[in-house]
């Protein structure tokens, strides 16, 4: 079976994909998260099934339908909006762990961003950790912030605070 060019790439269960995508109803959403499986259809694949994570904008009948079907949302490919090369931006888990490659451009969720300014005032004054502002967080890759968060709470809790 041959693998559509829009999938190009595409590592199924190995790997992060992203994009824009057009519901049955005609909202436009974004789609985040691993793809699990194709969907086949008469020897052909027409969909993918993709396990949705916190990065993923879905309208709120989209979201009741992942809630229903355990996290998965099963999608048409002639229902995906290509970017500007025409794919599915596909990110492995090691470009996730070390952001690099495509993982460099995947933001961090606002529960992350909030967490983060709410260590700032924990940290001594007396730190080499940097003061970020929340824009300036929002604006970091998932992986810096991730990286940032986990050298201010080893800070606050050498020195004594709650992190």
């Amino acid at each position: 079976m041959r693998q559509p060019a829009i999938l190009n790439g595409v590592i199924f269960g190995r790997m992060e994909v992203g994009f824009r995508y057009t519901t049955r109803a005609g909202a436009e959403i974004y789609v985040d998260g691993m793809p699990e499986e194709a969907v086949v259809k008469d020897g052909e694949i027409v969909g993918i099934r993709v396990r949705v994570n916190f990065n993923s904008k879905l309208d709120d009948s989209t979201r009741e339908l992942v809630k229903k079907n355990g996290g998965i949302l099963a999608c048409k490919l002639d229902r995906i909006i290509p970017n500007e090369h025409g794919l599915i931006v596909g990110v492995s888990k090691k470009e996730l762990a070390t952001g690099t490659g495509a993982a460099r451009f995947i933001r961090p969720r606002g529960e992350h961003v909030a967490y983060a300014v709410s260590l700032v005032p924990q940290l001594p004054a007396d730190t080499a950790i940097e003061r970020h502002t929340e824009a300036e967080f929002a604006a970091m890759s998932r992986h810096s912030l991730n990286e940032w968060i986990d050298a201010a709470k080893c800070e606050i809790e050498l020195t004594g605070g709650q992190a």
